[in-house]
């Protein structure tokens, strides 16, 4: 008996604890950890990607065009958006989202912050969230913390409407996008079923953009009618058993 506890005990710690995003809840940066900034004492994001995000389980892709907001200064460039499987294999599973910015060599400087649009999102279980180092990033030589990698100081989650947001500086502190610069894929696993087009919004104080996103969805009528059918069914073939 004390063998088998000592199996169960070994592989409980061997399972990678998920960075669950809540509404209302905010993940930094693990570099943050021990800097005595804001975030120190985390709670932190998942560092580096998902096993989920392979060719293998894609489902959808989207490259969409950054567009300028009248009255503020423009970023321009492309947006890059991805859905997979998060089983590998179909929805069942739940999808998991991933988002690159990347910023055209005539585009604003200074990009801080982006934030998903908030359709569909209140009702969804963000089970882990993160990011992959791969961008290229500026900051500030002042700066306490800083990093090029494109990774954001913090992810967070609207109280309200439920959709990811997330920071890459906070004050002087983090990073930052300038011109033909490019985030880290940023991404969120979901227990969405369904994916749709939405959009999200590039921000700092003095310039602005959005672009089209792939996001989580909500089934159309015609598949909630195929579901309802399915279930009818399955109950016929139940009762003549």
């Amino acid at each position: 008996m004390r063998k088998v506890l000592m199996l169960v005990t070994a592989l409980a710690l061997a399972v990678p604890s998920l960075a669950g995003l809540g509404a209302g809840d905010i993940l930094y940066n693990p570099d943050l950890d021990f800097s005595g900034l804001t975030g120190t004492d985390g709670p932190f994001y998942t560092d580096g990607l998902p096993s989920w995000a392979m060719p293998g389980g894609l489902v959808s892709s989207l490259t969409a065009d950054i567009s300028g907001v009248p009255g503020f200064d423009a970023y321009t460039g492309t947006v890059e958006s991805y859905v997979y499987y998060v089983n590998g294999v179909d929805a069942t599973g739940g999808l998991g989202f991933a988002y690159r910015i990347n910023l055209a060599a005539d585009s604003a400087g200074g990009l801080v912050r982006a934030s998903l649009a908030s359709a569909n999102w209140a009702p969804v279980d963000i089970s882990d969230a993160g990011s992959d180092n791969s961008g290229s990033s500026t900051f500030s030589d002042e700066a306490t913390l800083a990093w090029d990698d494109g990774d954001p100081y913090f992810i967070e989650r609207d109280a309200v409407g439920g959709n990811p947001q997330w920071q890459f500086r906070l004050g002087i502190d983090g990073t930052s996008l300038d011109p033909e610069g490019f985030s880290a894929l940023v991404w969120f696993q979901t227990d969405a079923t369904f994916f749709t087009t939405s959009s999200v919004s590039l921000l700092n104080g003095g310039a602005a953009g959005a672009a089209r996103v792939l996001a989580v969805g909500v089934p159309t009528p015609a598949a909630v009618g195929l579901g309802m059918l399915g279930l009818l069914l399955v109950g016929r073939l139940y009762r003549r058993a």
